[in-house]
């Protein structure tokens, strides 16, 4: 019993391949009074052509002898294009109900048989996409890729930089990392300094024990002081929360080599604790 992989002329048309490039875009709405401008992106509608019209039809073989003669049993499994090898794992091309049916008749479980299939053409698919790494589209995804993956990265540093959501990211940049709102960013910025400053004093007079002689004296009788009876709003928690990562940021001992900060961070870490962070 063997595995035969047979070369055939495709007769379906090629799908079309990656697209040539990444294209941008700009949406421009109003929630309320306020207007914003949000940088998009997608694929672009010209794509690459692809030229190789090949399939290969894959088959299992079986020779036994019946009344003194050979007899030949054989079943199609599946046939898969050129490009299909590229763009999936075989596993993902097969039927898995054919794939028990055809065990059953052959008299072998599902697994070796799906061994034997992977057996045979994985050579071949490894050579195929060896191939496709010399041709332009193979090149021009894995810039897109490349360019997708920096875009993904650049968000969330921006989201931890300055303590906001991911997708404020686009109202200043787009994917190719180009600043197209100046004025949007000074104000994230802006925003990010007035909070930080906010946290700060009030946890500098939070651990110095004066919140009530200050600014804060107003938030007294709230349960942001109330600390041991956790009676806390969950719009509360989220504002607690954010003072803790900044703060946990600003003092934490990695990010401040050469200034003892133990002492916040213990302070912190029980305001966390009295928070129920």
């Amino acid at each position: 019993m063997f595995i035969v992989v047979q070369e055939v002329a495709l007769k379906k048309q090629n799908t079309y391949g990656t697209s040539k490039y990444i294209e941008t875009s700009q949406m421009t709405f109003t929630i309320g009074e306020v207007t914003k401008t949000k940088n998009y992106h997608s694929n672009s509608s010209e794509r690459f052509e692809r030229p190789i019209k090949k399939a290969y039809k894959i088959s299992i073989h079986k020779s036994y002898r019946e009344s003194g003669k050979v007899r030949k049993q054989q079943r199609v499994i599946a046939t898969v294009d050129y490009y299909t090898l590229i763009d999936f794992w075989i596993g993902d091309c097969l039927i898995h109900s054919r794939i028990e049916d055809i065990a059953k008749c052959f008299s072998v479980s599902s697994d070796e048989l799906y061994n034997m299939i992977y057996e045979k053409i994985e050579p071949l698919s490894e050579h195929i996409n060896k191939e496709f790494e010399t041709t332009e589209e193979y090149h021009a995804r894995v810039e897109q890729r490349n360019i997708i993956d920096i875009y993904m990265k650049a968000k969330d540093s921006f989201a931890k930089k300055y303590n906001v959501d991911s997708d404020e990211y686009d109202y200043c940049y787009n994917v190719f990392g180009e600043l197209t709102n100046e004025e949007y960013l000074n104000k994230i910025k802006e925003q990010y300094k007035q909070k930080s400053s906010y946290y700060e004093d009030f946890f500098n007079n939070y651990s110095k024990g004066s919140y009530s002689n200050n600014s804060y004296s107003n938030y007294n009788s709230s349960s942001y002081f109330n600390l041991k009876q956790n009676n806390y709003t969950e719009d509360e928690k989220k504002k607690l929360n954010s003072f803790y990562k900044v703060l946990a940021k600003k003092f934490h001992p990695d990010l401040n080599p050469g200034n003892d900060t133990t002492e916040e961070m213990q302070l912190l870490n029980k305001l966390k604790e009295d928070w129920s962070l």
